[in-house]
């Protein structure tokens, strides 16, 4: 089921005391600006997350008693986990009995801001908090928001009786009590003394008294993303979550911080308490506004469409920049392209370079820069600083600058008007398409709202239909009106549910892949550092001392050896290693083998093994693959049962007030079910229009105000084409098209209905309330037909609408589904018939004359004939 993104998030009903507000009063009001409603301070969200925290983190044990609270009261929420994740959804969440929270913050609203007071009153606040953790998933973004926080300590110094933290990191030295660190997690596993200092805060379950902040909380759950999996980033990256969730550490407490709140599939997280829309944001002036515009020739090869784009976006930033110099506006518009990994964005830059070649570009080098994670692009990282300056000596010539998806926030250039997705694989998802799009909403001070929008260039060969829908979803998920059934013209239908237990199911068995426990340890060993000097590690009261052969002289093994994993990988070996069990007969002899310098000669380590080395070990052996083959049996026959689901149980069903006053021309409503004027959503319809106007500089006053707020309202109720009651014969509240033959039959339906032999109908989704599965061999085809119909013999029709031309193998193979379907399904009803058609506009006078005049339900259109006599 679909469930707007707003009721994903989880409320707290217990309310942080008033008389701890007042206590941070003056703190929060120093960071966060004065003012407490967004008539006086457009930045209140951030002091609406922090209320939201502390109601939570004062109040609530875990997020399973948060959770619970909110399933109690909202059965829709429970009922789009279950269908999502099974009825023991729950024990999906591996978070569960953690105090976990998320944080949705778009880019530019000030996240940084709520992390430094929230930090800062939990520290004073929670009995269990003595110290503070912020990880990033950058050096660039640890650098920005280190220099951020102080600046916030310099603000604040003065406020009387503020008990305030030390500023520290953890690579340097171990987390001490009322401190807060802030680091980029490469950092964690980086050095030596980063390993040391990371075990000494936080293991032995001193981890469970630390506030872990996560920034960019994304990359956690979406290390694989956008880049190549197995590289060096993007494993420090997986580490992350490892770290979090390592049982010797107990870290309890964490703080999500991201703009962009999406696992794989696009799923929302399950632990977000406070959510600041995107729309919401822009209407409140916060961030710039997004105009999405897929451009060019869909019909072009992919090479010839790329170099369409990159054309196209340098005439919009022209267009830009010429625009702002005829209105003597001093800034200098950037572009960015925006690629799926950085291998990709060494070859756009040469391409790019090329066309802007051709073009007679000056200062080529000097006006596109690529900024990735590769150490040849980090050498860009100063251009940042003042790449915002207009003209001066301080200012440079950057123009253009090449990024990746992932891994690229952290630098804030808040002069991007124009952002330029590299092909689908940039822009395939809402995590993604967040991703790029956040890149350019920051406002620039001072500037007419009319120029504060961030221009969105996709090319048609890849921003196909499926990908406008994810942009839409993704930019205006706040506002959007519901279509949903009413009590009126509900019925019952039958469908097939596959039953498995009486008959043979498909099974699956393990089988052990042949694993080398030796060869594994060989693989670490490559892959030791061997020290080149002596170093001195302070741990407080004792001195570690390494020397250049890289072995510690001191006795750690107790605390950093003696580890559960350890008898972990002697199970696995036992199990799947054929000549394992020779070499060790329990597990202490397995572990004496992997910490004796006899084995591990190679990496000439006397004595014991460094941490750094060990690490490796660990690193290694956690990552074989211990060999999880599937077999399947084959099913000797299906079997399935007749259900029966109503139509009021149809569902809700959210449209963007961009998306329908973008992409539909009309929709159909009964006015006894809806009365447009009082209608909550009319005003939200206006005010974007309204946007519109302004945008084009057409309003100046609030005489001009007021007239085209007229004019909006009368133009989008024309959208809306009244129906009266006995003619209507639907469930639901709205219908809408999303094509012309589409159109034209339903009006066809509405105009039929003086012929009492259609009792009810409904438009169908297209996924999720009646599917039949038509796949056929390795053809995985899902159908939902488009609309059912119930006729007064009590029959009901299932009818998909194609156009005329749509004669496909995809579709023949829809028909032979949808008449193996029935056929099943007919043989175990009594009381009703079912039938199917697939037809077009051509079809559309006799399907109705014989169906309606003539009663004949073995009708066969001509669509039908022509799928079957399509030869595969």
């Amino acid at each position: 089921m679909e469930l707007k993104t707003d009721k994903l998030v989880l409320k707290s009903h217990i309310r942080v005391k008033q008389e701890i507000i007042d206590k941070y009063q003056e703190l929060i009001d120093v960071v966060c600006g004065r003012g407490d409603d967004r008539d006086t301070n457009p930045y209140y969200s951030q002091k609406q997350a922090i209320t939201e925290l502390l109601s939570y983190f004062l109040n609530y044990k875990d997020l399973d008693e948060l959770l619970s609270e909110n399933l109690a009261i909202n059965p829709e929420l429970k009922e789009y986990y279950t269908e999502l994740y099974g009825k023991d959804f729950k024990n999906k969440f591996d978070d569960i009995n953690k105090k976990i929270a998320t944080i949705d913050l778009p880019t530019g609203t000030g996240k940084s801001y709520v992390m430094f007071v929230i930090a800062i009153i939990l520290l004073n606040e929670h009995p269990e908090i003595d110290r503070i953790q912020v990880i990033t998933p950058s050096k660039t973004i640890k650098k920005q928001l280190g220099k951020k926080f102080e600046e916030f300590f310099e603000k604040i110094k003065s406020i009387q009786e503020l008990k305030l933290p030390n500023l520290v990191s953890l690579h340097e030295e171990a987390l001490a009590d009322n401190c807060l660190a802030v680091d980029n997690i490469h950092k964690f596993y980086e050095t030596e003394n980063a390993v040391l200092a990371k075990e000494e805060s936080f293991g032995n379950g001193k981890g469970k008294n630390v506030l872990i902040i996560n920034d960019e909380a994304h990359h956690i759950y979406n290390f694989n993303q956008g880049s190549v999996p197995r590289s060096e980033e993007y494993q420090d990256i997986k580490k992350w979550k490892e770290f979090l969730d390592n049982p010797d550490y107990e870290i309890k407490n964490i703080i999500n911080f991201t703009a962009t709140p999406f696992e794989a599939k696009d799923i929302y997280f399950h632990n977000v308490i406070y959510r600041y829309g995107l729309m919401e944001a822009i209407k409140d002036k916060v961030i710039k506004d997004i105009k999405y515009l897929p451009e060019g020739n869909e019909n072009l090869s992919e090479i010839e469409a790329e170099k369409q784009q990159f054309v196209l976006a340098i005439k919009q930033l022209k267009d830009k920049k010429d625009e702002f110099k005829k209105n003597n506006i001093k800034i200098k518009p950037i572009g960015i392209i925006i690629t799926a990994d950085i291998a990709e964005a060494k070859k756009v830059q040469e391409t790019f370079k090329n066309i802007l070649k051709k073009q007679k570009e000056s200062r080529i080098d000097e006006k596109v820069i690529c900024y990735t994670s590769d150490l040849e692009h980090l050498k860009n990282e100063d251009l940042f600083d003042n790449v915002d300056i207009y003209e001066g000596s301080k200012a440079n010539k950057v123009e253009w600058i090449i990024s990746v998806s992932m891994l690229s926030e952290g630098w804030d250039c808040k002069n991007v008007f124009l952002i330029v997705p590299h092909q689908e694989r940039a822009f395939n998802s809402k995590l993604l398409i967040s991703q790029v799009v956040g890149r350019g909403l920051r406002r620039i001070p001072n500037l007419d709202d009319k120029y504060q929008e961030v221009v969105v260039l996709n090319h048609k060969k890849w921003g196909d239909e499926k990908i406008n829908l994810l942009v839409n979803e993704v930019v205006d998920t706040t506002t959007r009106f519901e279509i949903k059934p009413t009590n009126s013209f509900n019925f019952d239908v039958d469908y097939l549910e596959e039953q498995f237990g009486k008959f043979e199911t498909p099974e699956s068995r393990k089988v052990a892949k042949k694993v080398s426990m030796k060869a594994a340890l060989d693989k670490a060993i490559d892959n030791f550092k061997e020290q080149v000097k002596e170093i001195d590690i302070v741990r407080k009261t004792k001195t570690i001392k390494e020397e250049k052969e890289g072995f510690i002289e001191a006795n750690i093994e107790a605390d950093y050896y003696n580890k559960d994993y350890l008898a972990n990988w002697y199970a696995q070996g036992v199990k799947f290693d054929d000549d394992f069990t020779d070499k060790f007969k329990n597990e202490k002899e397995f572990i004496d083998c992997i910490l004796n310098s006899k084995i591990i000669k190679k990496s000439k380590i006397k004595d014991k093994i460094s941490i750094y080395n060990f690490n490796k070990i660990v690193e290694t052996f956690s990552n074989i693959d211990w060999g999880i083959k599937e077999k399947e049996t084959t099913t000797k026959e299906r079997e399935y049962k007749v259900l029966s689901k109503n139509t009021k149980d149809f569902g809700v069903s959210y449209v963007g007030i961009k998306t329908f006053l973008d992409d539909y021309e009309k929709a159909f409503y009964n006015p006894d079910i809806v009365d447009l004027e009082k209608w909550e959503y009319l005003d939200d319809l206006i005010q974007y229009q309204l946007k519109d106007y302004r945008r084009k500089g057409l309003i100046e006053d609030k005489d001009d105000e007021k007239l085209f707020k007229e004019k909006s309202k009368k133009t989008i109720l024309k959208r809306f084409e009244s129906v009266e009651k006995e003619n209507y014969k639907t469930c639901l509240n709205f219908i809408l098209f999303e094509s012309m033959p589409e159109k034209d039959f339903i009006e066809r339906l509405f105009n039929v209905f003086k012929n009492n032999k259609i009792e009810a109908w409904i438009k169908s989704k297209s996924k999720g309330f009646y599917y039949i599965d038509c796949s056929k061999d390795d053809n995985k085809i899902e159908f939902n037909p488009d609309f059912i119909i119930k006729m007064e013999n009590n029959s009901i029709l299932l009818v998909e609408i194609k156009d005329s031309s749509d004669i496909t193998k995809k579709n023949k193979l829809k028909l032979e589904g949808l008449e193996n379907y029935l056929k099943t399904l007919n043989r175990q009803l009594t009381s009703k018939d079912y039938y199917g058609f697939i037809i077009s506009p051509n079809d559309y006078d006799n399907f109705f004359t014989e169906l309606l005049k003539n009663n004949n339900y073995t009708y066969e259109p001509e669509f039908h004939k022509k799928l079957k006599g399509l030869k595969l």
